[in-house]
């Protein structure tokens, strides 16, 4: 009798060490980012494959944060881990009321698992114009710089520093539109402020530097030669104006409009009638 009980408490001893890693407690999170997500891996190898993605902003069971990579589980059921490296671009944030939830019962069971409802906030909800580090724009302008039509370009390149600021500069091109040998070059540069919403970003914007004036004139000698010769002339250059972008893809949105008051510096005297209309693209690249 004795023995058939010591067999009894050693069997029971041995299922319970056997259930109990199974046994284990997790978080109802909430996954607070910036770009673009996360990927969950089958395991915490780096060459695992990649079973999942958590967005920023969705609830996940944070199951274990040890060893240097999360395992979590999403609300698809998928189990894995997030193993790259967090220099302070992700956290997991509990969910207000959130409880410890268990994550199995038996060595071996699929462990079922319910998700705690979340508020829907402005920092949840991803309802901004999502910011990428650098941007570059194309705009076919045209140009009114004192009393002459123009027409040209301009190549922008922006990099955020903020969701709301950053820095630009800008390089333009114009030829007169019915001589092109009357031309004028801009390279400016200064701060920017951006206003997001869901699709559309708003931008106010001060420019300065210089510009380059050329033009064409001719020398008629007696007989049939004619002389041909440039002029010139350099400037300086500033511009006070805002733009509207409307987000296509996460790399591409529409400038619908960017209109600026574009004066210029030259010969002693201030161009002060100028102004730029434009309307073209934005690449955006690059994570924050």
């Amino acid at each position: 009798m004795k023995k058939a009980l010591s067999v009894i408490v050693l069997l029971g001893a041995g299922l319970l060490s056997g259930a109990l890693p199974a046994m284990a407690q997790g978080t109802t999170s909430m996954l607070k980012c910036s770009g673009r997500g996360l990927d969950i891996h089958e395991s915490r190898q780096p060459a695992s494959a990649v079973i999942a993605r958590l967005q920023c902003g969705e609830s996940v069971l944070v199951v274990d944060q040890r060893f240097g990579s999360a395992h979590v589980r999403n609300e698809a059921g998928k189990d894995g881990y997030i193993i790259e490296m967090n220099l302070g671009q992700f956290s997991f944030e509990p969910e207000p009321g959130a409880r410890l939830a268990p994550v199995g019962t038996i060595a071996g069971a699929p462990a079922p698992i319910t998700f705690q409802p979340r508020p829907i906030t402005q920092d949840i909800v991803r309802d901004k114009d999502e910011v990428r580090q650098f941007e570059i724009q194309w705009t076919p302008s045209w140009l009114r710089l004192a009393g002459v039509n123009m027409a040209g370009s301009n190549l922008t390149f922006t990099t955020n520093i903020t969701n709301h600021i950053g820095i630009m500069g800008d390089i333009g091109g114009y030829a007169y539109v019915h001589n092109s040998d009357s031309r004028v070059f801009t390279y400016r540069a200064g701060p920017a402020f951006t206003f997001r919403s869901r699709h559309v970003s708003g931008t106010g914007y001060a420019l300065a530097g210089g510009a380059e004036i050329q033009d064409t004139g001719y020398l008629l000698f007696v007989g049939p030669t004619v002389v041909k010769y440039r002029t010139s002339q350099s400037a300086a250059a500033g511009g006070i104006g805002g733009r509207l972008d409307v987000s296509l893809r996460r790399w591409l949105s529409l400038r619908a409009i960017d209109a600026e008051w574009m004066p210029m510096y030259a010969d002693g005297g201030w161009l002060l009638d100028s102004v730029r209309v434009g309307a073209g693209l934005s690449f955006r690249f690059g994570d924050r």
